[in-house]
């Protein structure tokens, strides 16, 4: 995926926003923060980062046994929106987009804050069929704002039923869609004890019959040249320095109980949601007038 843009005056917000705790999904990144697919995928990079972390607590005995993760599920495909229905689907993706360009609100009509310097074309959008439902959803990455609640990726689908437009998924804008139904939807923050091994993220599934997505688990990680003291050897098994977290989403990783694995038990957990799943080449551009007018 290509990088964000820089927003201007991101510096602000992230001292606005340093004294929050660690999230377990979203918390604000910078453009010389954003990780790499390498990071993401967990390859450790030649040079760690330099700033110390908190010392951690106790240890964990051993890796316990990694729990079963469904394999993922693709919806049926539907018949695509065409005609009538199609003019009317591109009739309200557009006024959503003008909502966004014009008056800074989402599909619901809550204000997400605008930052003028930054200016609106920073944003972006996308029509296509991310789930793989034979429908083609809105796509919308806003980043010009200095509301971390207002920094957000969404995909909206559209029911043609009552003529609507309905959320399937929102969180921050680093994400990655993939074309077996997944998300891997990388943390704003990086400030646990992974440093360059690894961004953590949350994965995401679609789920057909809900017609939106479900989160499912997080990845963590602990790199022990950050912090060695605390850290749980008997875990590390490969010896390379580096464990990772697997948790339920929703949850926070404890370094003092939570029982990390090795990096084959986390490859096996990541290739359990991704199976060989290739990235989709989502076609973003800029949210600008005459974007948004090309679609209808």
């Amino acid at each position: 995926m290509r990088k964000r843009k820089m927003i201007l005056g991101l510096a602000l917000v992230l001292t606005l926003l340093s004294s929050c705790g660690r999230e377990p999904q979203d918390a604000y990144w910078k453009d010389s923060d954003r990780p790499s697919a390498a990071q993401a995928a967990g390859t450790r990079q030649a040079e760690n980062s330099s700033e110390q972390l908190a010392n951690a607590g106790g240890q964990p005995e051993e890796a316990a046994p990694l729990s079963a993760v469904p394999s993922p599920v693709l919806p049926q495909g539907e018949e695509p929106v065409t005609g009538a229905d199609r003019a009317a689907m591109l009739k309200a993706y557009s006024d959503v987009l003008h909502g966004f360009y014009d008056g800074h609100v989402d599909h619901t009509g809550q204000d997400l804050g605008y930052y003028e310097e930054s200016g609106m074309g920073l944003n972006r959008f996308a029509v296509y069929d991310v789930d793989l439902d034979g429908q083609d959803e809105l796509l919308v990455s806003y980043t010009t704002t200095l509301a971390s609640a207002g920094v957000r990726e969404y995909v909206l689908g559209y029911d043609a039923e009552s003529g609507t437009v309905r959320e399937e998924f929102s969180g921050n804008p680093t994400v990655i869609y993939y074309d077996n139904g997944v998300i891997e939807a990388l943390w704003y923050y990086n400030r646990g004890r992974a440093g360059d091994v690894l961004w953590p993220y949350t994965f995401w599934r679609y789920d057909p019959q809900a017609d939106a997505y479900r989160a499912t688990e997080m990845a963590d990680a602990w790199d022990k040249s950050l912090v060695e003291e605390g850290f749980p050897d008997s875990a590390d098994k490969d010896g390379d320095g580096v464990v990772y977290y697997l948790i339920e989403y929703g949850d926070y990783v404890d370094y003092n109980s939570d029982t990390p694995v090795d990096k084959s038990g986390y490859d096996t957990w990541r290739e359990s949601f991704l199976g060989g799943a290739n990235e989709l080449p989502v076609p973003f551009v800029d949210l600008d007038e005459s974007n948004i007018n090309s679609i209808r």
